[in-house]
């Protein structure tokens, strides 16, 4: 159904999300 469509997008987003602020800190942690 669509509304499988769009959970699947979603949760794939918060992955993306979540990948880009773990990277993000271990710069900030680089960076101090």
């Amino acid at each position: 159904s669509n509304e499988k469509v769009l959970r699947d997008a979603i949760e794939h987003e918060l992955e993306l999300i979540a990948h880009v602020h773990e990277v993000r800190t271990e710069y900030d942690r680089q960076i101090q």
